[in-house]
Formats: structure tokens, sequence, C-alpha cells
């Protein structure tokens, strides 16, 4: 199964869980019982009766209603132009909210209340696809782009606005952005008319509103992200969106133009009415803060006399743990998420209402005919899709400390939710709410008698246990789980391991890109949005299929001579003492002397060579920790291994060896040999020939030579693998992969020198062992 059905499959299912319960018999979903608060319903008008939802009103008083009059319409062969039974006649066809042409309210005018969930279910899955698509298209992996697109489905402008018209346009939103950035990046029939298409859906969505916002933040973005050679190909996603945006002209702009006039702009221009949304800004922690809509609840957020309803000042939650996961690793992520998040975080900034910044903004076209609230739609588009590379970022090192006190803080609020449930604390709550409602009466605050508030007594302690639970408990717990998930969701505890072997850590974790089976679609994707030169692809690419590059004249010469007569005089000088044995007729010396870099500074100088080092966080996609040097004045001889036997590393893959040569190397000087394509192959360590750590610590070398090497010679043969000498100039960079085979070749000549450095080089969060004599490597 491919991914995209598998995706496809995948939202699909988690939009059902949303929505099942409309799909059974004698079921709709549909907030019915809002009519049984209406004064039609009632003989008594003064009586309250208890309803599930009263956010949803809206719902039941106009979008049903109007439902019902477009049919009646079309079922005469008319057009909706207006809804008889509203005033002097009002609009219906002109009516954004309406959204006659949005394909997410077609089932509901075709089957009417049972429509409902399908439309529900349609906007939800849709989002979550969306979201997908788009994360895929900024270059996340698969894993990931679930995430993000669970996350966008679950977001409140998803959930809460499920059944609005906002829902609408937050399911068209992440296809217009994934293929307008498509188009951007390679003009194509295809992406144009996907882009049309988003922006034909996302206008017939039905919130003019939203879709402003959002589309400015789409535009900034693009606008940021593009390079300024790509400006060009920004027309062609600018014209295809248009296209679609005017091709509902004839409802849009009659709307447009009465809403410029209208009551509800001058209100929204005056920047002076809105004050900073202080439970808005709460709510993206703890969603409603105190309270909501549901029943059973007391809503104490709306004490804000500021605050709009529910939906309003909840709109822009993702969920604390994303949010949490967006502050700790946004600055980490790739250039497309990263610049997305900081549009959304000022969008998300906006709509809370800035006393200063309001003043300025709140006058600003588009801006002057919008409520603040719908501002942060940007951040729940650029957020959610952030989230997913942003989790997998977290969960990919520990964090104890922050562990500590996510889960320290969860613990507290599952115990505060959940403590008035308890019917041991019911005697406390009771006596403390009776001494705060006499202190209420004296206070001449209580517009009844006391001894009624007395009766409700119990009403109102158990909706506050109601509100507690779910609204510090049911979050609380959220946040502990998300703690002892960072506590325990490490990489691999060192203290807890048996030995530093292969076969001792866990499941390795994630291979570097460009290991991964869409390594090559990745490196196309980040060239195509600029983060890679046309060079930087090709080095990857060539990493990808050979597991090696070598670059002619990657050093400067005079640097190499200084490091090389540094390294003579240091041993010379006796700086690094050297056994007479090791003398040749020649003056060379035989064998290899490692680390001399930590005597000598020009050698720290080539190991520290910052294009290498940033080459090769290029290629790990990681920072990186230069480790090891090895000076070579003759060929080493040495029998073809995988410097991974040596130097492994967890998760496995993240070390690059780097050879540099000193001189012009003579064909008969022993040149090195390495074998393209090898790095594909498995990783064969200790265990794996057959060597255990004991052997190793009695015979190491015994046990390398007499199992490991013949291995590997059985394994090139195995494979068929093409053998290359390498035989560079002086200054030439060999990189190779840390699984590469490659070895000294015999001297066929004693008299010709081979002299080079390697130096070695892994991911700084990366764990680097011995794998042979199960140790950690020393660090420098």
């Amino acid at each position: 199964m491919s991914r995209r059905i598998w995706a496809l499959l995948l939202f699909a299912l988690i939009a059902l869980s949303f929505t099942w319960r409309g799909f059974l018999p004698g079921h709709v979903l549909l907030p019915l019982d809002l009519v049984a608060e209406f004064g039609l319903w009632k003989l008594d008008p003064d009586q309250r009766r208890p309803v599930w939802n009263r956010s949803l009103s809206d719902v039941t008083t106009q979008f049903v209603p109007w439902d019902t009059e477009i049919r009646r319409h079309l079922s005469r062969g008319d057009m909706p132009w207006v809804d008889r039974y509203a005033g002097d006649g009002m609009p219906l066809f002109a009516n954004p909210q309406t959204a006659l042409f949005s394909p997410f309210t077609w089932p509901r005018l075709l089957w009417g209340e049972r429509g409902w969930a399908f439309c529900v279910f349609l906007r939800l899955a849709c989002a979550g696809l969306g979201a997908y698509f788009l994360t895929r298209t900024m270059g996340a992996n698969h894993q990931a782009s679930c995430l993000s697109g669970f996350v966008y489905l679950a977001s409140a402008y998803s959930i809460v606005w499920a059944m609005h018209p906002l829902a609408n346009v937050t399911a068209c939103l992440p296809w217009l952005a994934a293929a307008a950035l498509q188009l951007a990046r390679r003009p194509a029939p295809g992406a144009m008319v996907l882009t049309i298409l988003a922006a034909v859906g996302a206008t017939a969505g039905g919130h003019p509103e939203s879709l402003a916002m959002a589309v400015l933040a789409i535009a900034a973005m693009m606008l940021w992200h593009t390079p300024r050679s790509g400006y060009r190909r920004l027309g062609w996603s600018t014209a295809a969106a248009a296209t679609g945006f005017l091709m509902l002209a004839s409802v849009t702009v009659p709307f447009l133009l009465l809403m410029v006039d209208s009551e509800a702009a001058h209100w929204r221009g005056d920047a002076t009415a809105h004050e900073f949304r202080t439970v808005a800004a709460a709510a993206q922690i703890l969603p409603g803060s105190l309270g909501g809509p549901l029943a059973g609840e007391i809503d104490l957020s709306r004490m804000a006399a500021s605050e709009a309803g529910y939906q309003m000042r909840n709109g822009a939650f993702l969920g604390g743990v994303v949010l949490l996961a967006l502050i700790l690793v946004g600055h980490q992520l790739p250039p497309a998420f990263r610049r997305g998040l900081m549009v959304g975080w000022v969008a998300l900034v906006l709509s809370w209402c800035p006393p200063l910044v309001e003043v300025l903004v709140g006058k600003l076209p588009i801006f002057n005919l919008t409520l603040p609230t719908y501002r942060a739609v940007g951040f729940v588009l650029f957020g959610a899709v952030a989230a997913g590379p942003a989790l997998m970022l977290v969960a990919a090192r520990p964090r104890p400390r922050l562990a500590a006190v996510v889960a320290a803080l969860g613990g507290s609020l599952l115990i505060l939710g959940a403590a008035p449930s308890v019917p041991a604390a019911r005697p406390v709550a009771e006596s403390t709410a009776l001494a705060g409602l006499e202190a209420l009466h004296d206070r001449g605050l209580l517009p009844r008698p006391l001894a009624i508030y007395e009766q409700r007594l119990p009403i109102y302690l158990d909706l506050a246990a109601a509100t507690t639970r779910r609204r510090l408990a049911m979050p609380g717990a959220a946040w502990l789980l998300a703690g002892i998930a960072l506590a325990c969701d490490q990489p691999v505890d060192l203290y807890s391991l048996p030995q530093f072997r292969r076969e001792a850590f866990p499941s390795s974790g994630p291979l570097p890109w460009l290991d991964r089976p869409d390594a090559a679609e990745q490196v196309d994707q980040r060239l195509e949005r600029g983060d890679l030169t046309e060079q930087e692809s090709q080095w990857c690419r060539h990493w990808i299929e050979h597991g090696y590059l070598h670059l002619e004249g990657f050093h400067d010469l005079d640097a190499i001579n200084r490091a090389w007569s540094a390294v003579d005089e240091a041993v010379r000088s006796g700086v690094i003492p050297v056994s007479p044995d090791l003398m040749t007729e020649g003056g060379d010396y035989e064998g290899r002397f490692q680390n001399l870099h930590q005597h000598v500074p020009e050698l720290a100088a080539i190991l520290r060579h910052q294009p290498t080092v940033d080459l090769i966080a290029l290629l790990l996609d990681r920072a990186i920790h230069p480790f090891q040097t090895i000076a070579f004045y003759l060929g080493s001889e040495q029998a073809e291994h995988s410097d991974s036997v040596h130097m492994a590393t967890y998760p496995e893959g993240y070390l690059v060896g780097a050879w540099t040569a000193a001189e012009d190397i003579h064909p008969d000087s022993g040149p090195l040999v390495y074998y393209p394509g090898s790095h594909r192959l498995p990783y064969y360590l200790g265990a794996e020939v057959g060597i255990s750590p004991r052997q190793a610590l009695i015979d190491f070398y015994g046990g390398y030579h007499n199992l490991y090497e013949p291995f590997i010679q059985d394994l090139i043969r195995r494979s068929n693998l093409e053998r290359v000498e390498h035989t560079p100039k002086q200054g030439d960079l060999l990189l190779w992969h840390a699984n590469l085979l490659h070895g000294g070749s015999p001297r066929r000549d004693p008299e010709p020198s081979r002299r080079s450095i390697v130096c070695h080089y892994f991911a700084r969060d990366a764990i680097c062992y011995h794998d042979l004599s199960a140790s950690l490597a020393p660090l420098d």
C-alpha cells in the first residue's frame, strides 16, 4: 500500500472517530436540543432548559433554516437569491456563510439533517490529508507529516468550528498552500489546476475573514522563503490563486461592497474597541481556561468582559504539548517550517490584540474588516504543519529536567482537577462554598436570598467538579504523560547498558537523511525550496549513490604545508616520542600518529577546517563534532574495513571520515582504496563476525585479523564491489560514509611516501563507541 493511500485511510479513520455517532440510525450530528431553550418551546419563558452546547446556536438558528429555504428554492427550480422568511428578504446567494458552492455543504443540501455527519467528516478528513500533503511538500518525512495532519485535523479551528463555515475554509487552506508552493518551485499544469481548485474551494467555504487572514499568512511565508531569483515563479502561484478567488466573485464582491459600509466594519475598524485578549492567550495552554459551553460546566472564563464566546477565544488552540514542542525546537526546524512558524507566531500575537500594536494594525486594510480572533488562522496552519517535525525532534533527545517540570505541572493539575470529584473532599468543599456564599451575601453581591443559593449548592458543586475534571484534570493527565515521555524517550541510558556493543543498544534511531529511502526526493525538495545550492545537491546525490565525495583542491596548499611542517617538527623535536625502529632509510616514519592535533595547532586547524565541517554537517544534517586526527607518512597497507567497526555511533551512520592529501600521491605508494556503493551494505560489527568483548580484551588484534578482516574480504567478493585506488593531488579531500569499505593498498615501491591526514567527525548528539572493545570513545 502506498503512503498516500495509507495517509488517506488514516485521516478518514480519525475523522470518523469524531463523527461516527452522526451516522448511527436515529441520530443526526446537530444540536437539536437547543430548541428546547427557545421561548416557542417553553410554557414558562423564565424556565431554563439544560442543553448540551449553547455555542452551537448558530447551527440551529441560521444554518439549518438557510438549508431548508435553499432546498425549497431548488425543488421549485428557482435560484436561492433571498430568504423570504427573514425580514424583508435577506440574501442567501450573496451570503458567504450559506456556502452554496462548497462541496462540504452539498451533503446536507442533498440529505438534510442526515447529511451533516457527512459534511463534518469530509471537512476533517480533507483538513488532515491537506496538512499531510503540505508538510510533505515542505520537506518532512512520512511520519512527521502524519503527526502534522493529525494536529491540524484535531486543532480547535477544525473541531470547535467543525459545524461552521470556518471549517470549510480550514479544510482547503493546506491544499492551497501546498499547491502554491509547488507551482512557485516548478510551474506545471497539475500544480496550477490544484491551486485554482483549492482557491475556489476556500472561497466557497463561506468565511471570507478566515480566508483573507490565511492568504496573507501564506503569501508572507512564500515571499520570505522564496529566493529573489524565484520571484518570477511566484507570479504563477499568484495568478492561479487569483483565478480561483475571482471565479466566485459573484458572491464575494457583493458581500465585500456591503461589508465596507456596514456597521460591523466600523466597529471592527475601531482599534480602541479591542482590548488585550487575556483569556485567549491563556487558552493556548488550557482551552476555555476554566469551563466552556458543554452541559454541566461553569464557564469562569466569561468573567473577562473583553472575551467573546468559547470558539472565539479557543480557535488558535493546537494542544499544550504541541505548543511546548514548537517553543523548544522551533528554531531547529528546516528553513521552510521555521519561516512558516515565525509567520504563525506573529499572526497569533496579533490575534490577542496587543494594545500598542492593535492601534496600528487595526487600521490597516483587510485587518480593519476582520475580527482579531480570525488572525490566528495563520498560526493554526503553520503551527500544525511544524508540529510533526517539532515533535519528532523533541523525541530524539533526552530532556530530563524539562520532563520533571512538565510532569510536576501535569500531576498538580490532575490532582487539583480531580479533587472536587473525590467523595472525601465533598465536606470540605461544601463548608468552603458556604463560607464563600455568606461572605458574598454580607457584601451585598447576591441578588437573591442566601437560602436559595444554599439550596442550589449541591448543583453548583457538581458543576464545578465536572468543570475541573474536563478543564484541569484531563489536560493535567496529558501533560503528566508528556513529562513521562520526555523522561523515558531517550535514545539510550548509558548507565544501564551492560556493555557498549551494538547488540546492547535499543533499535537504532533515525537514519541520516541521505541514508533514508526517500533521500533523493528530499534533495530535490530542498533544492526547489532554495535550501540547497545546485552544487550541494550534486554532492548529496553522489553521496546517496556512492557513499563518498572527492573534492579537488579543497584545502589551501599553504595551510597543508604549514601543518605538515609542524608535524615534522613535533616528531623530530621529541614533542611526539617515536621509537627508533620506526624510522626508515628515507627519513619517513612507519605506522601512524594519532591525535597530533592535540600538540600541533596547525593540524588542529585542518581538523576544524570550517568548510569541511559545514559540508559534513550538510551530509548528516546535524551539528558536527570534530573527533580525531591520524597522520600517515607512508601507506598504511591496512586491510579493508568499515570505520564503524572502530568508531560506531548510536544511532548508526552518524560518522564521516575525511582523508586529505598532504602531497601528490604516487600510484605505487600504497594509495587508499575504497569501494563505491558499499555503504549500502549492512553494518558488520563485532557480533556479526564472532568477536566477543572478552576476546577483544584478551587478543584484540588476533580476533580482528583472524575474524573481521577475512569476513570483509569475503563480503567484497560476494558483493562484486568495484575497487577504486585513490591517487589525488595535494590539497584534495576525500569524504567517506561511516559504512564505506576502504583500506590501504600494498606499497608496490617502498620509496614514495604517502603523506596524508585523516580526520573523523560524528554528529554532536550521537553516541560514539568502540564496538569491538565495548568502550566509549574518548572525546577531546
